[in-house]
C-alpha cells in the first residue's frame, strides 16, 4: 500500500492553492486557516481536531485541471493560535487570529494525480461515503471537490485513496531518526515550535534525508566559502539549500540535483536572493559587487547539480526578494 496507518492515527485532506500564504507559510510546511469567519462562525473548528502525527494528504489546485493529489505529510504539532498574518493571505486577509499546524516529512509527488481520475475510477464506492472532501453536484450527481479547506477522511475512504496512490506507483515511508546521517546534530537554534500564542519565525530550514546525506558526503563544507561549524560534541554542522524551493508555489523536487551544501550565512543569502550561481560562468554572483565571494569560483564543484535548478534560482529568486 501507499501508507500503513498507525493505531489511532487520523487522516485529513488539505484543499489549497500553490501560493498557500507565501514565505514561511508554504505548501507542505504548515496548515493554516482563520479561527473565525467574517461573521464570527467557527468554520474551521476541524483544525482543532488534528493531532500530532496525524496523516495529511494535500490536494493542490492546478492550472485548468481542477485539483490533484500533490503530496503528503505528517502533523508535527497540534494547532496554535497565531496573531501574525501570512505574507499572502489572499481571501483570508485581515482575519487574525489564525490557526496554524506545523508539518513534517513532506513528500511532494513528482507527478500530481488529477482528482477527476480518482472520482471516475471509484465513483460508486465514493458516493456511499458522505461528509468528506467532495460533494455530489447537479442532477447527475457528479462528484466534485468541496469548497472547504480541510476535511476528515474516514478509514473506509482512506483505504480507497491508499489503493489509488499505490496503483500510481507512490509509496510513503517515514524513516526513524536513527537512520539519519547526522543522528546527533542539533536542531537549528532559530527554529522552535510555538506555544498557543504567536508565531514569529518565518524562515525555516528544510533538512531532508537527502540533504543530510549530501552534507555528510561533502564533510559539511559550504560550497561558497568552504566553512562548516564545529559543534561542542565534535560533529560538524551545515545546511542544505533547495535551489528551486519545495514550497511557496515553486514546487521544487527534493533531489540531490536541486540541493547545494551551504553554511547558515550563505543559506540565508540564497533564500533571500542575495547570492546565486551564475548559470553561464558557474561563478558566484552577489547583488553586492564588493562582496568577498562575488565572481569567485565555488569552493568545490559538484557535477550532480542540475543546470535546470541553477537557472531557475538565478532567474526567479536571485535579486528578486
Amino acid at each position: 500500500m501507499f501508507y500503513d496507518l498507525k493505531p489511532g492515527q487520523q487522516v485529513f485532506i488539505e484543499i489549497t492553492n500553490p501560493v498557500h500564504g507565501g514565505v514561511g507559510w508554504e505548501f507542505g510546511q504548515c496548515l493554516w486557516s482563520p479561527s473565525k469567519n467574517t461573521i464570527g462562525r467557527d468554520s474551521w473548528a476541524l483544525m482543532r481536531n488534528v493531532n500530532k502525527d496525524d496523516l495529511i494528504i494535500h490536494l493542490l489546485k492546478t492550472k485548468n485541471k481542477g485539483y490533484a493529489f500533490s503530496g503528503v505529510s505528517i502533523a508535527n504539532t497540534e494547532y496554535s493560535t497565531v496573531n501574525s498574518e501570512p505574507p499572502q493571505p489572499d481571501k483570508w486577509r485581515d482575519s487574525v487570529p489564525y490557526y496554524r499546524i506545523e508539518l513534517s516529512n513532506f513528500m511532494l509527488f513528482s507527478m500530481p494525480l488529477n482528482i477527476s481520475e480518482f472520482f471516475n475510477k471509484y465513483e460508486n464506492e465514493l458516493k456511499n461515503i458522505k461528509g468528506s472532501f467532495y460533494v455530489e453536484y447537479g442532477a447527475i450527481k457528479e462528484l466534485r471537490t468541496a469548497e472547504k479547506y480541510i476535511a476528515k477522511v474516514p478509514n473506509e475512504l482512506f483505504n480507497i485513496i491508499n489503493l489509488f496512490l499505490y496503483e500510481n506507483g507512490l509509496e510513503y515511508k517515514i524513516y526513524s531518526e536513527k537512520t539519519d546521517f547526522t543522528d546527533n546534530e542539533p536542531a537549528p537554534c532559530d527554529i522552535s515550535f510555538p506555544n498557543k500564542e504567536t508565531v514569529t519565525t518565518t524562515r525555516f530550514i528544510r533538512d531532508t534525508a537527502i540533504s543530510k546525506q549530501l552534507k555528510a558526503q561533502y564533510e559539511y563544507q559550504c560550497q561558497i566559502c568552504g566553512k562548516s561549524i564545529l559543534l561542542p560534541n565534535k560533529n560538524y554542522y551545515s545546511e542544505g539549500h533547495h535551489l528551486r524551493p519545495l514550497g511557496a508555489g515553486y514546487q521544487g523536487p527534493d533531489i540531490k540535483e536541486n540541493i547545494i551544501v551551504v553554511c547558515p550565512y550563505h543559506h540565508a543569502e540564497f533564500d533571500y536572493g542575495s547570492i546565486a550561481i551564475n548559470p553561464t560562468s558557474h561563478l558566484i554572483e552577489h547583488i553586492n559587487d564588493k562582496d568577498d565571494y562575488n565572481k569567485r569560483p565555488l569552493f568545490y564543484d559538484r557535477k550532480d547539480i542540475s543546470q535546470e535548478f541553477i537557472e531557475f534560482h538565478y532567474k526567479y529568486i536571485f535579486g528578486k526578494k
